[in-house]
């Protein structure tokens, strides 16, 4: 009677773990009913008339980073240990719930910003909120995080700078299953729905013009500004966006075309665009010019008398304009203008 009793409860208990395995809660895939986790990123605004604020997205790359953790000391998400993960990219998709726990921090190497903030990875990867409503922490980085980029220990994202690459940073957004608390789709009205991942500029913008100082005399082409000095190291801290620079190498801005001004074209014209680390002295910022008529060396790059705490500050666009005469060069003017987006074939150069 003994052993009838204990057959009878083993095949209850096998009953009752089949049945869980059939509904997903000891095996199979996670409920469909769970939701999803879907994201939007909004890109600094250009239309602004300094600073650029935050905006509809224009089309980009991003690496995106998701941690559950934070740091026991700083409590601030720990982006730390993810070198498997950013090797390996992983969905939740097919896993267990018995296993769903070790997919809840991810790595997305390259996902799509599109036109209008939408963003989009490999659709055979799915990542659900953790299944017992803990917070998720996201960051994004572009351009896309470069192999052996991201230190596991550090939990940082490091990056070579050509001064033809726009750096930006967004995050760390937190958000969990609950209705009301997810990134896109949910039902509260307000600041909370549809919350979005927003992109700011690490870099300072420098656009160059050149004009010719009088009417008539010789066409002067602009052959080559190099910057020098420059610290084109870079570290960015994933749980912060506080970038740490180092090093020192030039920039070199070549313009396109036919970058030529004279009696038919007094300018100013277009010369390109370079983004450099912030300076936290301008007024030690030099550049060496390359023309037909000669080359000049170590002309600087000042305000002149409109000092500002936004000068050659992250995400600060400055319009400097080359004022060039027959034997001779100078800066003209240096302005805090918009920020120029750069393209390369109709996308973002940061794309790269």
């Amino acid at each position: 009677m003994r052993q009838l009793s204990i057959y009878i409860l083993s095949m209850i208990v096998m009953g009752s773990l089949a049945a869980c395995s059939d509904n997903g809660e000891a095996g199979g895939e996670i409920p469909s009913a769970d939701p999803p986790i879907e994201l939007r990123a909004t890109y600094p605004d250009t239309s602004m008339s300094t600073k650029a604020e935050v905006g509809e997205a224009e089309a980009f790359k991003t690496t995106l980073f998701c941690v559950t953790r934070l740091d026991a000391i700083t409590g601030v998400p720990d982006y730390t240990s993810l070198a498997d993960r950013f090797s390996t990219p992983v969905s939740d998709v097919t896993t267990s719930w018995a296993d769903a726990v070790f997919y809840e921090e991810w790595v997305e190497r390259t996902a799509d910003v599109a036109v209008g903030g939408s963003i989009s990875w490999d659709v055979s990867r799915k990542h659900h909120y953790p299944r017992m409503g803990a917070n998720v922490y996201l960051v994004g980085v572009s351009p896309v995080a470069g192999d052996n980029s991201y230190d596991a220990t550090e939990g940082t994202v490091s990056y070579t700078l050509d001064g033809h690459m726009d750096l930006m940073y967004a995050g760390p957004l937190a958000g969990n299953k609950w209705d009301g608390n997810r990134f896109t789709g949910n039902t509260v009205a307000g600041v909370e729905a549809n919350r979005s991942l927003n992109y700011a500029h690490l870099l300072t913008q420098l656009v160059f013009k050149a004009k010719k100082h009088d009417d008539g005399g010789l066409e002067v082409k602009v052959n080559k500004i190099i910057v020098k000095s420059i610290p084109t190291a870079v570290n960015v801290p994933l749980a912060t966006g506080e970038a740490v620079f180092s090093g020192s190498s030039e920039v070199i801005l070549e313009p396109a075309g036919n970058a030529t001004v004279g009696a038919s074209n007094v300018g100013p014209i277009d010369l390109g665009c370079l983004y450099l680390p912030p300076t936290p002295d301008p007024g030690n910022v030099k550049i060496t010019v390359e023309t037909s008529i000669g080359t000049f060396t170590d002309v600087s790059v000042k305000m002149g008398d409109e000092i500002s705490e936004d000068n050659f500050k992250p995400g600060f666009s400055h319009v400097i304009t080359l004022d060039i005469y027959d034997a001779s060069l100078g800066i003209s003017s240096v302005e805090v203008a918009e920020w120029t987006p750069s393209y390369v074939d109709g996308n973002l150069d940061l794309i790269h």
